[in-house]
């Protein structure tokens, strides 16, 4: 079951758009859920990850 709106938090006010991307992490044979984000909030938050 997935949340119903994105999970990014800009300026302390959860975002309400629906989610469009499921952010996943994958490491070695394993795949782990990190959030779920918008349209709006998807490349804020690649450039993110690839950042790290």
């Amino acid at each position: 079951m997935l949340p119903d709106k994105c999970s990014i938090r800009e300026a302390n006010r959860d975002c309400v758009d629906p989610p469009a991307y499921v952010i996943t992490v994958v490491s070695n044979n394993d795949e782990f859920m990190l959030g779920i984000t918008c349209e709006k909030h998807k490349t804020s938050v690649f450039s993110k990850i690839k950042s790290l």
